[in-house]
């Protein structure tokens, strides 16, 4: 926690059987997409060199800004004396809505593809811009860089863009099944992830610092991230997309066309989870583990934000664990296309266990360090099957759809989990609330491994 020049574009065929996102009959991969666990290495196509091209330095940018916004939590109660429950409430209101994910594939299908992701990044990041108007002070007789201010304004601005991601999430996976073949999705997404890391290590890096020494940079790292947010997505939506399958367009517009829409994509979610089991197995194995992860990770930046400076802990966060990350990506995206992207998210579940257990025996900057490289170690895998996971059980046509299914699953658990561990605290300790997270993730590991198996089998 955290991830778009006119072209061809998809055809829009409403009477087509079988629409994206309302038909979850599962189908089989088309033939040149031979199942996870080939060998075989292929030259990469021209339209995969050509997104290539163009879908880096989108994701650079994207990197820079969210290496500054992934400093929210802990600067809300550092730089600006926010509530300790702000970081429980970032997750519950900032990824409740993702539940409505489902339905914006049907509310946005008369809009361009490419287009979709211009109007994202001015809707998301734009209000950002803001923080350089908020009201920042230095808090009498603290440190150098706890302060007090306007948090309200970086919590309310903060929620707006991260609710669009649900928009943005399925949208960016969308285009990933569109343009690349399934034999290098995981080589591509590496490739990705280490740019995205890279930059957001340096731009978290840059923003703790500066927050280090005055929290009324809080000012302005964060429309500074804003910006490049904007130009991110802008560059995202000059890639052209290639055919995927048809896309339904509704009939009804304005408010009624977004309350059919979200109708129908509830029923359609329900269907989907309901006739696809190995998709359903799939997203149980990652309602436990998110259950989990999120019951406790809120519970860190209250926990320690007393404790550590906004340099120490945006070294550990913004530093050694995407540093981690970035590092063994390229690694794990390589190793799902060998032993399947399933067998991947079930490693990373079993490893989160000794890294919750551990975290209760953390008490110097040096101690965090050592531990977020084990969680460095699961987020990579976490992030290559949560990222890849939907687009392999989607048939052809219904990347979108599951991607959003996928992302709506988010928004359930992003209100149960966070609450859950806020009371295990508040009831028992913070040692309680992290011995249930691992319970949660041992869960986890083993509905997802026996699925693994299950996939293994059938493929």
């Amino acid at each position: 926690m955290a991830a778009s020049d006119p072209g061809p574009h998809e055809a829009v065929d409403p009477s087509a059987p079988g629409p994206e996102g309302l038909d979850p009959t599962p189908a089989p991969p088309p033939a040149d997409e031979p199942a996870p666990g080939g060998r075989r290495t292929r030259p990469l196509s021209r339209m995969t060199r050509y997104t290539w091209s163009r879908h880096w330095p989108a994701e650079a940018l994207m990197g820079l800004s969210g290496g500054v916004m992934n400093l929210t939590a802990f600067a809300l109660q550092r730089s600006m004396g926010a509530p300790d429950w702000t970081s429980p409430a970032l997750v519950v209101l900032g990824q409740g809505l993702w539940i409505l994910a489902p339905a914006w594939p049907l509310v946005l299908a008369r809009m361009e593809k490419q287009r979709t992701f211009f109007w994202l990044g001015l809707l998301s990041r734009g209000p950002l811009l803001l923080m350089a108007l908020a009201s920042v002070a230095h808090r009498d007789g603290g440190a150098a860089d706890q302060g007090l201010g306007a948090w309200w304004l970086l919590f309310a601005t903060f929620l707006v863009s991260n609710n669009l991601d649900a928009v943005y999430t399925p949208h960016r996976n969308a285009l990933i099944r569109a343009n690349y073949p399934l034999t290098v999705r995981g080589r591509i997404y590496g490739l990705v992830t280490v740019v995205a890391g890279l930059c957001s290590i340096g731009a978290g890096q840059a923003a703790g610092h500066f927050l280090d020494g005055d929290p009324v940079f809080v000012r302005v790292v964060f429309p500074a991230a804003a910006l490049l947010g904007v130009v991110g997505h802008v560059m995202m939506a000059r890639i052209r997309w290639r055919f995927d399958g048809p896309v339904e367009v509704r009939p009804e517009r304005g408010p009624a066309r977004v309350r059919v829409a979200m109708r129908d994509a509830l029923a359609a979610s329900v269907r989907t989870l309901r006739d696809d089991r190995d998709f359903r197995l799939f997203e149980a194995g990652f309602m436990l583990y998110g259950l989990g992860l999120l019951s406790v990770t809120p519970l860190f930046v209250s926990h320690f934000a007393p404790v550590f400076s906004t340099h120490e802990w945006a070294v550990s966060d913004r530093l050694v664990l995407p540093l981690t990350q970035m590092l063994l990506v390229p690694f794990v995206g390589r190793l799902s296309d060998r032993i399947g992207i399933v067998r991947v998210g079930g490693l990373a579940f079993a490893l989160l266990v000794p890294f919750f257990l551990w975290m209760a025996f953390v008490t110097s900057p040096g101690q965090l360090q050592a531990a977020y490289v084990l969680f460095g170690v699961c987020m990579a895998g976490v992030n290559v099957s949560w990222a890849l996971g939907p687009l392999y059980f989607a048939p052809r046509g219904q990347a979108h759809h599951y991607s959003a299914v996928h992302v709506a699953c988010v928004g359930v658990r992003s209100v149960v989990g966070p609450t859950l561990g806020y009371v295990a605290q508040r009831a028992l300790s913070f040692g309680a609330a992290l011995v249930i997270a691992a319970a949660l993730e041992t869960a986890a590991a083993i509905v997802t491994f026996r699925l693994a198996r299950r996939v293994h089998l059938r493929t």
